[in-house]
This record gives structure tokens, C-alpha cells and sequence, in this order.
């Protein structure tokens, strides 16, 4: 009994955690005008992925895996669940891609930064990003392209079958379409991200060296 109450209680808060948390980034940015910038569009966009997150997935993860892992809500709830799961992480990691590139901008050309990135731009990047998303979640998913045999993965589980203590919800993996997904929605992402910090960084370290030379020339 105490150790389930503890897990209770240590899924609780970490749910809590990510509703309260990125509802308040949200609220923030809503109620306060020096935040109303383009770029804060991108900071909103991961603040509410990350809320729908603790909203919609976090709470089926929770039940899950206080019944050992076994799911019975049925095969149609089991796809939801996953493309959800996979949809937002997906858009996380995108849109942090996204925050990355904006702020390499934003620093490296400060006087052409708002000629770049412009509400339309963001609009646009904005909505490929969820697109992909989907594209790479549920479509693949509840067309079957991401099993081996091309069918739609626990589509003959029923709500509350007898034998629903043996099944489990997990994501089946088709190898093309791992390969794809895990490209697209991590590696190339991480790749880009990683450039981008690399080159705020330089670009820093250079703004630094003439501000030091500057000061020094002028001592």
C-alpha cells in the first residue's frame, strides 16, 4: 500500500508539474505585453505541447503503469494514445529546432531580424511544424505503415475484454518507417540544433573579443 501511494503520488505531481507549469508560460505570455513577440510564438507553441502532454497523455501513461503495464481501454483508445504521444513529442522537438534557428537570427543579424522573421514566417513554420507532426503520427499509425504487415496495429482489441491483462499498448515498428520517423523527428533536428548553438556561440565570442578590444583601445 505505501509503495503504491507513493507512485501515486510521484505521478500526481510530475502531471501537476507539467499542467501548472506550462499553463503558466502560457498565461504569462497571454496577460503580459513585453512578451507579445513573434518569437515568443515558438516558446508558446512548446508550452502548450508540452500542457496537451500533461492533458491527454501523461494521465493514460499514469494508469498504465499502476496496473503493471496492461491496458484496458481497447485497441481504438491504444492507437490514440500513441499517435498523441508520438505527435507531441514530434512537435516538441521541432519546435525547439525552431527556437534554436530564431534565436541564431536574432543574434548573429539583430538589425535585419525583423525583416526575417516576420508573423507570416512564424505562421508558416508554425504549421509545418504541426503538420509534420501529424503526418508522422497518426497517419502512419491508423494506416497501418508502421507494422510489418502493413496492418492497422491492435485494431481487434475491444474495451474491457476478458483477456486484457495480457495485452500491452506499445508502438509496433515497421523498419522503413522507424528509420524515417526517428531521422526526421530526432536526429536531423539534433543536428540542426546543434549547429545552430554552435554558431550563437561563435558569434558571441566574437561580439565579445570586440567588445573587450574596444574598451581596451579606448583606455
Amino acid at each position: 500500500m505505501i509503495s503504491t501511494t507513493l507512485r501515486w503520488i510521484a505521478l500526481l505531481s510530475f502531471i501537476f508539474l507539467t499542467i501548472g507549469g506550462n499553463a503558466l508560460v502560457c498565461l504569462a505570455v497571454g496577460f503580459s505585453r513585453r512578451l507579445w513577440r513573434v518569437a515568443n510564438c515558438f516558446v508558446v507553441s512548446l508550452a502548450v505541447t508540452d500542457l496537451l502532454l500533461g492533458l491527454l497523455v501523461l494521465p493514460l501513461t499514469a494508469s498504465v503503469e499502476l496496473r503493471g503495464g496492461k491496458w484496458p481501454f481497447g485497441g481504438t483508445l491504444c492507437n490514440i494514445y500513441i499517435s498523441l504521444d508520438v505527435l507531441l513529442c514530434a512537435s516538441s522537438i521541432l519546435t525547439l529546432m525552431a527556437i534554436s534557428v530564431d534565436r541564431y537570427l536574432a543574434i548573429s543579424a539583430p538589425l535585419s531580424y525583423s525583416r526575417r522573421v516576420t508573423p507570416v514566417r512564424v505562421t508558416v513554420a508554425l504549421v509545418s511544424i504541426w503538420s509534420l507532426s501529424l503526418a508522422v503520427s497518426f497517419v502512419p499509425i491508423h494506416l497501418g505503415w508502421n507494422t510489418v504487415d502493413y496492418k492497422v496495429q491492435h485494431s481487434e482489441w475491444g474495451i474491457w475484454d476478458e483477456d486484457t491483462d495480457g495485452r500491452y499498448c506499445q508502438f509496433e515498428w515497421n523498419n522503413n518507417y522507424v528509420l524515417f520517423y526517428v531521422f526526421v523527428t530526432f536526429y536531423l533536428p539534433l543536428l540542426l540544433m546543434s549547429g545552430m548553438y554552435l554558431c550563437i556561440f561563435r558569434v558571441a565570442k566574437e561580439q565579445v573579443s570586440v567588445c573587450y578590444c574596444s574598451k581596451t583601445h579606448n583606455k
